[in-house]
């Protein structure tokens, strides 16, 4: 009897102690509603659960929505993740994205089909392109539209990092000088506007593939892939840039 009530002391108090630590903890929210295929918790080589664990990891309280965006399913969120749409979130949903930028969270955006979801990246103040970017000099596995990136800003993004992969990403323009380039491609780099995977004609040079913009108190990372955190290329470079984003994501 007496052990007994040794554990159930220990037990209290552990809930006494701990229960405060994860209430305070920073919340990380996945956005699943807006016609996402990659999942958080599912394990399939194109999900997402590995890029939930690194948010776990980093001290973070991971939870997931498919239900639409408002200010108040916002009010208690630091971080927002919008990872792989079909679809863009609606004129309400994206008032209230800016709204919990503005406050000071901070929004990533990965792109799965960059036109998709014009609408919220016109409200980010950045442009997509029309094609996926190749590099048939940097080729992975001899597929042009996967490439490395080097030309990165000095961030804690890329801390202990001097390149990641991109497995077939869009274009990205700033259009406001408070939205700054953070990754760009080399000048061998082209777009493939015509969707044939034939270089041709189509425009080549330095495009950017990850930008980062401020927005009253809060901030906001573009990604022109979404690829980069998927589980089967969340290795090496790759998982580094994960690790740093969460970082830098905790407010």
């Amino acid at each position: 009897m007496q052990l007994l009530w040794k554990a159930f002391v220990a037990s209290i108090f552990s809930l006494i102690f701990l229960q405060p630590a994860q209430a305070g903890a920073p919340q990380v929210l996945f956005d699943q509603g807006h016609g996402q295929l990659f999942y958080i918790d599912q394990q399939g080589t194109l999900d997402l659960s590995q890029l939930a664990d690194t948010f776990s990891e980093a001290g973070f309280a991971v939870s997931s929505t498919n239900t639409p965006l408002t200010a108040a399913a916002l009010e208690t969120v630091d971080a927002l993740i919008i990872s792989g749409a079909f679809r863009s979130p609606t004129i309400s949903e994206i008032d209230a994205i800016q709204g919990f930028i503005q406050r000071g969270g901070k929004l990533a955006v990965m792109l799965h089909v960059g036109p998709l979801v014009i609408p919220l990246l016109n409200s980010l103040n950045v442009s997509v392109s029309m094609g996926v970017l190749h590099d048939t000099t940097k080729a992975i596995g001899g597929k042009s539209s996967d490439f490395p990136v080097s030309s990165l800003a000095g961030h804690v993004l890329f801390d202990q990092i001097k390149s990641f992969e991109l497995y077939g990403a869009w274009g990205l323009n700033p259009n406001v000088p408070t939205v700054r380039i953070m990754a760009i491609t080399e000048p061998s780099a082209w777009l493939d506007n015509n969707r044939d995977q034939v270089k041709g004609n189509n425009p080549q040079g330095r495009f950017p593939v990850i930008v980062r913009g401020v927005l009253g108190a809060g901030e906001y990372l573009v990604f022109g892939d979404d690829a980069i955190f998927q589980n089967q290329f969340m290795t090496g470079n790759n998982r580094q840039l994960a690790n740093n984003m969460a970082l830098w994501m905790k407010p």
